[in-house]
């Protein structure tokens, strides 16, 4: 969705970014659309260590959709992680290489639910995240966008479980 973020660098080692979003949906299967929008606040801290490199962050999020038929929706959601980047003797040319983790918490103050599902079975109120990957500093491009790992999460609840690209630390 498009938005607009703005970066506060609170000190050398802090900085918050708000961000707001707007945008439009089309559910190809019953011709329905919808309004979709979300606010954050995203917050990271980065320790003075160096082996491994740790930062903490975290994000506040409200985001939500209105369709034109049926009632909005929305969703809230905390969350905090914890990054390790653990510098390694490999190299490619001039850049090094480390190993990236990270273990992420999210909590939903109102039950994350899954309706089209079962509405009473499927509802969870926290998520967790682990995540592994290999990393470049400087970090690499690839169509435009920049990334500084590649590697794979693994995200799961009581009620469901994932298995995500990681490109990055995501706060």
């Amino acid at each position: 969705m498009p938005g607009v973020e703005f970066n506060y660098q609170i000190n050398d080692r802090w900085a918050v970014d708000p961000a707001v979003h707007i945008g439009y949906g089309r559910d190809m299967t019953n011709n329905d659309s919808s309004l979709l929008w979300g606010a954050n606040v995203r917050s990271r801290y980065a320790f003075d260590t160096t082996k491994p490199a740790l930062t903490l962050g975290s994000e506040a999020l409200y985001a939500g959709y209105s369709p034109d038929t049926g009632p909005a929706d929305s969703i809230v959601r905390l969350s905090v992680g914890l990054d390790a980047r653990i510098p390694t003797s490999w190299s490619t040319g001039d850049n090094s290489m480390f190993i990236g983790t990270h273990a992420i918490g999210f909590y939903y103050p109102v039950s994350l639910r899954f309706p089209k599902i079962d509405r009473e079975r499927y509802r969870t109120t926290t998520e967790i995240e682990f995540g592994l990957a290999l990393g470049r500093d400087p970090p690499f491009e690839v169509l435009g966008l920049e990334f500084d790992r590649i590697g794979l999460a693994y995200r799961f609840s009581d009620v469901t479980s994932s298995i995500i690209l990681n490109t990055g630390f995501p706060f």
